[in-house]
């Protein structure tokens, strides 16, 4: 929530139960809120949700796919969390509306987030802010940030693919650990790899620049 702006009009796609609507309007958040799901059963939990907590007023509630049928405003937050980073990527190439300067999107890919982050620095959305977090029950860590679109296109090294371009310059503790985790992956995928495929590069490169960032941890 700290990257959503006051004031701001906020569409929560892909909403479930709608606890982030409903934790913005707590804190007073002043400017109108859209949850939105796939699928009436989600929306009727989010409902449910805003009923008990007395934001029907506040919240509206709609059952779409994606951002489709959904009117943006020219100026937004738009909130796309807890979906495979394949699927968020699609639902923000599906709306070209979303390339303007008033825009922000805020995304939390659960799976592929290599595959998120290739999409939005080839197509010209800069990374504003972003932070780690890390599954209470599992440990497992995923990335949150807001981007914005300014047209300025980029190609990513494979560190930068794996952990975030934006993460590489946090050097926070979730990171360090993120970056142990895919050093151990990477090490285990080449090793595999060289039975059939004897020089790898690419997992070679990402090898090298994970050892790289590993190095300062220390410092």
């Amino acid at each position: 929530m700290g990257f959503v702006r006051s004031g701001i009009p906020v569409l929560d796609i892909g909403t479930d139960h709608a606890l982030i609507p409903v934790a913005l309007a707590q804190c007073g958040h002043s400017a109108p809120i859209i949850a939105s799901d796939i699928a009436e059963g989600p929306v009727e939990r989010a409902k449910k949700n805003i009923r008990e907590n007395g934001f029907e007023e506040k919240i509206n509630v709609i059952v779409a796919v994606g951002l489709e049928g959904i009117d943006i405003p020219k100026v937004a937050d738009i909130i796309i969390a807890g979906m495979g980073g394949e699927l968020i990527r699609d639902i923000i190439d599906r709306k070209k509306e979303l390339r303007r300067p008033g825009i922000r999107l805020i995304l939390q890919p659960m799976t592929k987030p290599e595959a998120l982050g290739a999409y939005l620095a080839s197509e010209g959305f800069e990374v504003l802010d972003g932070t780690f977090a890390a599954d209470s029950e599992d440990g497992k860590i995923y990335r949150i940030y807001a981007v914005s679109y300014t047209g300025k296109k980029r190609s990513l090294t494979p560190a930068q693919l794996t952990l975030g371009e934006f993460f590489l310059n946090c050097r926070s503790p979730l990171m360090y650990r993120a970056a142990k985790h895919e050093l151990e992956l990477a090490v285990k995928r080449r090793e595999g790899k060289r039975i059939s495929y004897p020089e790898n590069t690419d997992e070679d490169e990402l090898i090298f620049e994970l050892k790289e960032i590993l190095s300062g941890e220390n410092l």
